[in-house]
């Protein structure tokens, strides 16, 4: 794979990961203008709060009852460092530190 290639793979991913992070801001849940973005993000910003069979959470319990359904959450800050983490990829495949993800291309048998 030659260089060129190498460049415009690592843009493509870089720029698909930033992207994918103002995407996950602006579907996030939770945000708090009193507290501040660094705190809403730690504490209470969350991309998916699905509680299925669950019952709803009463104003003085901190934690919501769920016997017999299913809860699922996905906190923004966890899907922000993954996507950050892949960003670093791309930075640091278009300095030429990481190899392409495609691999070598092997030269097709011709018939």
């Amino acid at each position: 794979m030659n260089n060129a290639e190498l460049k415009k793979e690592s843009i493509f991913i870089g720029l698909s990961a930033l992207i994918l992070i103002l995407i996950t801001l602006i579907l996030s849940d939770g945000y708090s203008p009193v507290a501040g973005f660094w705190w809403s993000l730690t504490n209470e910003m969350s991309l998916f709060d699905i509680a299925i069979g669950c019952e709803e959470k009463l104003v003085w319990q901190q934690v919501q009852d769920c016997p017999d359904g299913i809860k699922l959450l996905v906190k923004t800050k966890y899907v922000l460092a993954l996507l950050g983490l892949i960003s670093i990829f791309g930075l640091g495949q278009f300095l030429g530190i990481f190899p392409s993800v495609r691999g070598k291309r092997q030269p097709s048998p011709t018939l």
